[in-house]
């Protein structure tokens, strides 16, 4: 039986096998030998031999039965205890693990035959990290499969960038040769193309339709797979990379569920990955489904043992192998946390398959730890400390690990490197790092080995230095150096650094002492930066940078500088931390007061700043230990003639191949846009903490409401109501989360209330109707009027005006927007805005706005450019409005002709710029609002992105809601106003469309049958030509898509071409060529496209126009008719546009009649929500 021990220097728990009794084992722990006593078999051993029993009298033949029954009972024991071990040592995996001498520096001691791995084991037993995991996540029995390991590759790899063209990024393969596929656009062309990476040749090229993204390629270069979108895609698309190229299957792998990953496991099966972590296998080339996991697969990236034989994750502190030629789990292993409920996150499986890599979430930790676990004997080697920045382990060889910028050494267990910031495309087993060069419009592809040959013996040089600095347990001093001295009231400010030098050492597991080698140093002094910071005098207690008496006082801006260095008696450093603080750290949230002593008070913040500061950043752990090594050798550089040598040979090789599949057409190329500069910005969900009710206005008319936003809850409200018989104007301002008015202003009858500013500090009023006289009101206890800004000799009318900053206006006349400083009304730039409104971010940073057909987004500190948005597939001409979505990820655009019924709407990504979604819709409003990240609110239509049409019709809601709920104005019984918000959409609202969608009648289907119909334009040039390329270009893509043309189906698909919108004959272009001159009128081209039934409105309907302008002229003039070209180039325009428009995606769902107009007036809606106002 096991022998309990406890470790003397810990107090750790152990059992200990027979085998170990009466020698000493090593704790796990700490090292300590922990002697094992003798067991009660060997205490028996020693003790003398019983004396022999007394004879007994012979019983006839009962003594001979007894003693056959007890030699056969004896050896049937002895026969199955033999069977029971043999059994037990086959399935627990004993003979499998190696020697504890051989795997585990931990041996035991004062033996002299090796024992096995599992002589001592850890006596709490493994906890499963997460308790709410479902019964069928969980693996059949803990064992581990086989793994077969990944040895290093020494492949050849291309020593000079390789240049794939204008792509957004790259998928890279590790095959032999490891590959690199990208889906490259030339203008409006996207092609996938195969790069090697061994020699840098393009192997393959293939132009794609209706492909934005690139999900998977196969090892081989055979074919890829494609979607119309990387952030929510639905639809895949399997390309086998021929000539010509030949789409084999286009589907829906999870219905109206996105993709999150695919991957292909041979060239012919593709595993893919949804959202919400379904994985299913399809057999190419058909696309038929193999096989569905029926458990949730937890990782967003898809993670591969070495042999890609299994796929696996990580539930709690469980690591669970799937095996992907069935889908079935194979094995899962339990590793030893030492504690319960603790999670692992981000694994990576050594190329070995026996150590394994990962996150720890410890409870109650307040920052994420490093660990690593051998797999063989679940038991963990160590855990370290990281740093707060580092990203997810990439697998390197030489025993290194990169996290994100940071270079990790398996032999040292410590991070021993900082490298310079780049993002990594992919790290190949043999060590060689992917990134994209930044020196180049084009992608470029290069290698960076990580960490290079020189790097390595400086790394082992450091760490080999720094690990002889100190142990645990080891002495060291501490020093304190004022090279400034305090004021008094910080005059205990030194004791109090020595006090935290001293805790932090003894945290570490040092000890403290005076005068040892080894030295724990701080050093606090000044440093004078050269400028001064004004400050403005208020006559009550106020935020510097408001309105206040106009004295002012200059204060030099004089850093207070902390520095502390963990050194030896040479004076090296070993650990270094600086901080500093200065006024600017402050003067933000300092509240003065008359004739005070600013200098004196700035002090005393600097003071308390930096000790907070220094208590947050200095942490010393012996398992932790970065070293501030300067810049890394290891770097990108790139030939900038080189790279634009290969960039334009490149282009040409493109140019040439584009130019043989479509004659001489040409389209515009896709310019690249500038680096993406726009910081990510948000807001709290207010959502619970703002209006549980209604809030009661009074009786009278309100006129405006400004809400605060994002931290301050509060509205003003301007409303008209009776007073004595007379009509008066009121300013009201309520706290919307006590529903109480906290202040009352009366006003003149024309005076309009403007804006209020986010911190809810100041009121903008206008005393006409024209907004160019401003007043600025301050809001405390009695509100007052600060200043007055008279804008009228410098601008006519303004539309609006928003505050900016601190002491800051926006004001925007229709044309041009500017920004001002209150009260000097200094100009500080002044730039055009093509938008029907203004519209700012949340947090008022940035604003969108169009130039040249390129929508962007422009800071409001100085007006440039902050990043430039993709371009949308139709030219956009003006912004007809936009909101940017409340938790910072998106914007909506909706673009459009000045006072045109119809217009577009695009959704882009606010963290690359990209496009999401962009669709032509009849119900262009001037009003736009989020209300999910799936609906939108124009006005009074609610529209649901997934359908791109509206489905509910509100009422009138107020714009500039403070958060995602619709907002409105409602009037009772006794005529008495009320603010009131209703969630948008409601469950009511929600469960209604969903049930009207399910219940309409479906018009097109999958292998339905669709009869066209063509019109073409009288007016237009070769209509019959026109009219056989039409129905050859959609019979083709109809049979793409799984789709009958029937001619007299009930289903139509119909086709206007060749309309010119609104009638309207624009300026002529006029071309000159020496004494050749000739004109074109310059009008737009439409196609229209619609699904309907006969004798039935239709159920979807889209339109696209194309016009001189949006197309590259050039023009052949030697040979032929220019004017027949352009025509010609316009008509390859127009069909372009109409691939956009018959998109996969949209011929294959099932179209309901519902669908492209409202469903219900929600005429009850209103009533139920006044209802509550009692």
């Amino acid at each position: 039986m096991p022998i309990h021990v406890t470790c003397s220097a810990c107090g750790k728990q152990y059992a200990a096998p027979d085998e170990l009794a009466g020698q000493k084992t090593p704790c796990l722990v700490c090292g300590t030998p922990i002697p094992v006593p003798d067991g009660l078999m060997s205490t028996e051993l020693t003790q003398p031999a019983m004396p022999a029993p007394k004879p007994v009298q012979s019983n006839g033949s009962n003594r001979t039965l007894w003693i056959v029954l007890a030699v056969v009972g004896g050896l049937v024991l002895i026969c199955g205890v033999c069977l029971f071990a043999g059994v037990y040592s086959l399935f627990s995996g004993t003979r499998n693990e190696p020697s504890q001498t051989a795997t585990n520096p931990l041996s035991v001691s004062g033996s002299t035959n090796p024992q096995p791995a599992s002589s001592i084991t850890s006596g709490p037993s493994r906890t499963t990290g997460n308790a709410n995991a479902d019964d069928s996540a969980s693996p059949a029995s803990d064992r581990l499969p086989q793994l077969t390991p990944a040895p290093d590759n020494p492949q050849l790899i291309a020593d000079m960038p390789i240049a794939v063209g204008r792509a957004d990024t790259a998928l890279l393969i590790d095959a032999d040769p490891p590959l690199a596929y990208s889906l490259a656009s030339e203008r409006m062309d996207y092609e996938v193309r195969v790069h090697s990476l061994r020699d840098g040749q393009q192997l393959k090229r293939a132009a794609v339709e209706n492909a934005r993204a690139i999900f998977a390629g196969a090892s081989d270069g055979s074919r890829a797979v494609v979607a119309d979108s990387f952030s929510y895609c639905k639809e895949l698309q399997s390309v086998r990379l021929d000539d010509p190229p030949v789409v084999e299957a286009k589907w829906q792998p999870y219905g109206n569920t996105a993709v999150r990953w695919a991957t292909f496991v041979s060239p012919e099966q593709l595993l893919t990955c949804s959202k919400d972590g379904q994985l299913r296998m399809w057999k190419l080339p058909d696309a038929t489904q193999a096989y569905e996991v029926g458990v949730t697969y937890r990782e967003v990236l898809p993670r591969f043992t070495p042999d890609r034989r299994y796929l696996y994750d990580v539930s709690g502190c469980t690591v669970r192998f799937i095996d992907v030629t069935n889908g079935a789990y194979a094995a899962g292993v339990e590793l030893e946390t030492g504690e319960a409920e603790t999670l692992l996150s981000y694994p990576t499986l050594a190329n070995d398959g026996k150590t394994f890599w990962a996150f720890v979430n410890l409870p109650r930790a307040r920052s994420r730890m490093f660990g690593c676990w051998d797999l063989q004997t679940r038991q963990r080697l160590f855990l370290t400390d990281m740093p707060a920045d580092a990203g997810g382990p990439r697998r390197l060889t030489a025993g290194y690990l990169l996290m994100g910028e940071y270079l990790f050494s398996m032999k040292h267990r410590k991070f021993v490197w900082k490298l310079p910031r780049f993002r990594p495309l992919a790290v190949m087993p043999n060590g060689v790092c992917w990134v994209r060069s930044n020196y180049s419009s084009d992608l470029v592809l290069t290698t960076v080995k990580v960490p290079d040959d020189s790097l390595i013996p400086i790394l082992e040089e450091q760490v080999s230095k720094t690990r002889t600095f100190a142990k645990s347990g080891d002495a060291v001093s501490v020093d304190v150096q004022m090279k400034v001295q305090p004021p008094s009231s910080d005059r205990d400010f030194p004791q109090k650094l020595t006090a935290l030098l001293r805790q932090r050492l003894v945290e570490a597991g040092y000890q403290v002492a005076d005068g040892q080698p080894r030295i724990l140093r701080a050093v606090v002094t000044e440093k004078d930066t050269g400028e001064e910071i004004l400050f403005q005098k208020v006559a009550k207690s106020r935020s510097v940078g408001e309105i206040g008496t106009g004295e002012t006082e200059s204060v030099r801006e004089i850093a207070l500088v902390g520095s502390i260095d963990l050194i030896d008696k040479s004076g090296k450093s070993y650990y270094h931390v600086q901080r500093s603080r200065s006024p600017n750290n402050e003067y933000q949230t300092l509240e003065l007061k008359l004739f005070q002593d600013l200098n004196a008070l700035l002090m005393r913040r600097r003071w308390n700043g930096l000790l907070d500061q220094l208590k947050q950043s200095l942490r010393l752990n012996p398992e932790y230990m970065m070293f501030d090594m300067g810049e890394s050798q290891v770097s990108v550089v790139l030939d900038p003639e080189w790279t634009a040598a290969q960039s334009a040979a490149a282009r040409r090789q493109n140019q040439a191949e584009r130019d043989r599949r479509r004659s001489k057409i040409t389209m515009p190329d896709q310019r690249v846009r500038p680096p993406w500069s726009v910081q990510a910005f948000a807001v709290p969900d207010l959502d619970k903490v703002l209006l549980k009710r209604p809030l009661e206005i009074g009786k009278g008319r309100v006129h405006e409401l400004k809400f605060t936003f994002p931290n301050i809850a509060q509205a003003a409200v301007r409303i008209e109501g009776p007073s004595s018989g007379n009509q008066r104007s009121f300013l009201d301002r309520y706290d919307m989360r006590t529903r109480k008015r906290i202040a009352r202003i009366p006003l003149a009858a024309d005076n309009v209330l403007v804006d209020f500013r986010p911190d809810g500090k100041l009121l903008l009023l206008s005393s006409d109707r024209r907004l160019n006289k401003l007043q600025i009101w301050q809001c405390g206890e009695e509100d007052s009027m600060l200043t007055e800004l008279d804008l009228s000799t410098k601008t006519s009318q303004v539309k609006q005006a928003l505050f900016v900053g601190g002491n800051q206006l926006l004001t925007f006349d229709g044309r041009r927007i500017t920004l001002w400083e209150f009260p000097s009304e200094k100009l500080v730039y002044e730039r055009p805005l093509n938008t029907e409104r203004c519209t700012l971010s949340w947090g008022r940073r940035y604003f969108v706005d169009i130039d040249q057909g390129r929508l962007g987004i422009y800071r409001t500190s100085d007006g440039q450019l902050a990043g430039e948005l993709a371009s949308p597939p139709m030219t956009a001409e003006r912004i007809r409005c936009a909101a940017f979505r409340h938790d910072g990820k998106a914007i909506a655009v909706v673009t459009g002709k000045r006072h045109a019924s119809g217009g577009s709407i695009g959704i882009w990504s606010l963290d690359d710029g990209s496009l999401i979604q962009y669709f032509h819709t009849q119900h262009v409003k001037d009003s736009i609002a989020w209300c999910s990240p799936r609906h939108l609110l124009l006005e009074e239509k609610l529209f649901d992105l997934m359908v791109e049409a509206p489905v509910w019709d509100y009422p009138q809601f107020l714009p500039d809601s403070p958060d995602s709920r619709g907002w409105f104005i409602g009037v009772d019984a006794q005529q008495v106003q009320h603010l009131a918000a209703v969630a948008v959409p409601s469950e009511n609202v929600a469960e209604t469309i969903q049930k009207v969608l399910e219940t309409a009648p479906a018009i097109v289907k999958p292998q339905g049958a669709v009869s066209l119909e063509l019109e073409i334009s009288s007016s237009y040039p070769r209509p019959e030509e026109t009219k056989r390329r039409l129905r050859e270009t959609l019979t083709r893509k109809l049979t793409e898509n799984k789709l009958q043309v029937v001619d007299g189906a009930d289903t139509v698909l119909r086709v206007h071409w060749g309309g010119v919108s609104s009638g309207v004959n624009y300026t002529p272009f006029g071309f000159e060529n020496g004494e050749r001159i000739f004109t074109m009128p310059n009008r737009d081209v439409v196609v229209s496209v619609g699904i309907s039934q006969r004798g039935k409105q239709a159920a979807w309907s889209k339109t696209a126009s194309v016009y001189l302008p949006t197309v590259d002229y050039r023009v052949n003039w030697t040979v032929g008719d220019p004017a027949a070209d352009l025509q010609q180039q316009l008509e390859e325009a127009l069909f372009k546009r109409l691939e956009n428009l018959t998109t996969p995606a949209i011929l294959l769902q099932d179209f309901r009649m519902t669908i492209g107009r409202s469903l219900i007036d929600l005429s009850g809606e209103r009533t139920l929500v006044n209802g509550r106002f009692r």
